[in-house]
């Protein structure tokens, strides 16, 4: 825990300096909340299937013109993955199979993004999202294992697509991983694969100031 607070406090300090704006750049805040659908993908091919969750926070905004600004988020999520697992016996032809979760009861992502406005109203958003999983669960139909194989950090490229009006926006984002979610042999599937994660995400803003 203490390691995650840590890496927590290095990521605000790496992206907090994207607010020290002059006198005519534009600082706003709000909140966002939405919905998740989370999945692993590369190790279990087609049996990897999206895992709903949700997503609530405060955000951050800098505009430096009228049509450009930087933000960042501090999202509290769940999220998670399911796949189906094959058990194939050596001296037998039997084969069963069964549905694995892997459940991320708490994550703390950080969306660091780039915001341009084409036209008034619609904005486009790119960037890099790093998470911290603070929490992770592991089962199938018999047993739960803690922590079980998932790496603990997480970056991935996102862009998005919404409309704002005065004060609330909409929006749509893709997120796709960038680092093996997998630690090495706990987890299941196919291992000479990269195992990296894949996020949509309907979120609503609202902004304070």
């Amino acid at each position: 825990m203490k390691k995650n607070i840590f890496l927590f406090m290095a990521i605000l300090n790496l992206a907090f300096p994207i607010f020290e704006c002059n006198a005519q750049s534009k600082f706003t805040m709000g909140f966002r909340l939405g919905f998740n659908e989370t999945k692993i993908i590369g190790a279990f091919g087609p049996t990897s299937k999206f895992v709903p969750g949700f997503h609530v926070g405060p955000y951050f905004k800098v505009n430096f013109t009228k049509n450009h600004r930087m933000s960042l988020d501090i999202l509290f999520s769940t999220k998670g993955a399911s796949y189906t697992s094959q058990i194939n016996y050596r001296f037998a032809s039997t084969q069963f199979e069964y549905n694995k979760v892997y459940d991320v009861p708490l994550c703390i992502d950080l969306p660091i993004l780039y915001n341009v406005k084409p036209i008034a109203g619609l904005y486009i958003e790119m960037g890099v999202q790093p998470s911290i999983i603070l929490d992770i669960l592991h089962y199938n139909e018999k047993y739960n294992v803690e922590g079980y194989g998932i790496n603990k950090m997480d970056v991935a490229a996102l862009i998005g697509l919404g409309y704002e009006f005065k004060y609330i926006s909409f929006g749509l984002r893709a997120a796709q991983g960038l680092a093996n979610a997998s630690y090495g042999h706990r987890i299941e599937g196919d291992r000479s694969k990269v195992q990296l994660s894949q996020c949509v995400m309907a979120t609503l803003g609202v902004k304070i100031f």
